[in-house]
């Protein structure tokens, strides 16, 4: 599944903004929709983003991270090892959130950066997961100087298999704030 299904009506990121005023509906969750929604106010939905069903268990080992590269061109690598302990082939999906260092703007502290599906692996079988996270990842955009901007800090990343299922968390730093403009 792609989105978060609620237990109640009231639950839903956008309740109590459904009816338009003077022809206009309110965006009242701002940059909390969705599964950052449920997160935030602490809501445990009925199923969560990224929830799944499978006929197999997997187990994942510690997520570790590189050394961020320059903010020039900046990357970061994120490794973690998924392992089929049930007994069928099965396949998962693998998903990386990330935290922004606690500063004085209000962010969603779990945001997905990135995703990868670990196809057929046979039972008792191990594959290494490699993602690839550029400034986009730990960047926002700050309405005050028109530019995207990532922050001085300790960044946390997990790892799991849905918004709720975190299977492994590390973090890294990024040693001075850095802006830039453009896509």
């Amino acid at each position: 599944m792609s989105m978060t299904f609620p237990k109640r009506l009231e639950d839903v990121p956008t309740y109590g903004h459904f009816s338009p005023q003077n022809g206009n509906v309110r965006y009242g969750e701002d940059l909390y929709v969705g599964y950052k929604s449920y997160h935030h106010r602490n809501i445990t939905p009925l199923f969560p983003f990224g929830y799944g069903l499978s006929y197999t268990t997997f187990k994942y080992g510690e997520a570790k991270v590189s050394a961020p590269s320059s903010s020039s061109d900046f990357s970061v690598t994120i490794t973690v090892s998924i392992t089929n302990t049930g007994s069928v082939v099965g396949s998962e999906a693998v998903q990386v959130y990330v935290s922004l260092p606690k500063g004085e703007l209000s962010h969603p502290q779990q945001q997905l950066k990135a995703f990868k599906k670990v196809k057929n692996l046979a039972p008792g079988k191990t594959e290494e997961v490699q993602f690839t996270l550029d400034k986009y990842a730990v960047s926002y955009w700050d309405d005050i100087v028109h530019r995207w901007r990532a922050d001085k800090g300790t960044y946390t990343v997990r790892v799991g298999r849905s918004a709720a299922e975190v299977e492994s968390e590390t973090t890294f730093e990024v040693d001075e704030t850095f802006e830039w403009n453009g896509l």
